[in-house]
């Protein structure tokens, strides 16, 4: 009789479920495509800003604040030597590279400091000369003094030297602006104040005759010193940006300029003029060739 009634109490309690062991099921909600989509451009949006603070740390060669941007113009006799100015005053000159070619004693390169006579007055635009013709003011009034001289050859070496004399002498103390490869004119490097500097040609367009170029210390930390930026105009050349530079400059002008500009400036300039008699060469041959060109 117990083992009946003990068997009955089993039954009912296994047909009645405990508190503990009873479990609700929450109702099915399909997801909306709105939250599904707002979850992904988040996820999305996330990656790309892990990617682009990724590619901003693996850069190497960030531009460095610019100390001095200049403009460079075609100027002279079929436009073969380069006005430099201000972009803060592109009408005032202030530099002149003359680009010889036709004298083989001549310097190749000769850049000059361009300034008016300082108890000159301010000039007019243009004035008559002793024939009645016009001559522009600037003609008239401004002062070259040069700055640094630059021999193009056909080898990889390209002398220089800063001096205040357009004519080359024995007692000059020459640098180098040498071509680092034999079979290419990518890279040139020169030295100042003991240390080794890289100009590197970043882009050669097609349609133009000269280089884009970047300045770096050859064991540096990668920094861009100075940047040189073509463009193709007939008048224009193109655009010089120039770092300041935080170790020795040499002497310095009033207006800041130093033996660390002149030589970025005078290399610099002597490779566009390299590039260019390049160029001419490869016109006047019909395309072919182009190796030489007055080294560059």
């Amino acid at each position: 009789m117990v083992v009946m009634s003990e068997l009955r109490r089993r039954k009912q309690s296994s047909k009645t479920p405990s508190a503990s062991s009873h479990i609700e099921l929450a109702p099915y909600s399909k997801p909306s495509v709105a939250s599904t989509l707002d979850q992904y451009e988040e996820v999305s949006l996330e990656s790309e800003v892990v990617a682009f603070k990724s590619s901003l740390e693996s850069q190497k060669a960030p531009y460095s604040p610019t100390h001095h941007t200049l403009l460079v113009s075609n100027t002279g006799g079929w436009w073969m030597d380069l006005s430099i100015a201000r972009s803060s005053s592109p009408e005032t000159p202030i530099f002149h590279a003359n680009n010889t070619t036709l004298s083989l004693k001549a310097p190749s390169v000769i850049l000059s400091r361009l300034s008016p006579p300082p108890s000159s007055p301010k000039p007019s635009k243009s004035s008559k000369s002793s024939k009645g013709e016009d001559t522009p003011s600037e003609h008239r009034t401004e002062e070259r003094q040069t700055v640094g001289i630059l021999q193009l050859t056909v080898g990889r070496d390209n002398p220089f030297a800063l001096t205040s004399s357009p004519a080359p002498h024995p007692s000059l103390r020459y640098s180098n602006l040498r071509r680092t490869s034999d079979w290419s004119h990518k890279t040139y490097s020169f030295p100042f104040d003991g240390k080794s500097y890289v100009w590197t040609r970043t882009r050669y367009p097609v349609w133009s005759d000269q280089p884009d170029l970047e300045l770096r210390e050859q064991d540096g930390d990668g920094e861009v010193l100075a940047e040189y930026k073509g463009r193709l105009r007939m008048r224009k050349r193109g655009v010089f940006r120039l770092k300041g530079r935080d170790g020795p400059r040499g002497s310095v002008d009033d207006e800041g300029f130093s033996d660390w500009e002149y030589t970025v400036l005078l290399t610099g300039c002597g490779i566009i003029e390299a590039s260019r008699r390049r160029a001419r060469m490869r016109r006047g041959s019909g395309g072919g060739g182009g190796g030489g060109g007055g080294g560059g």
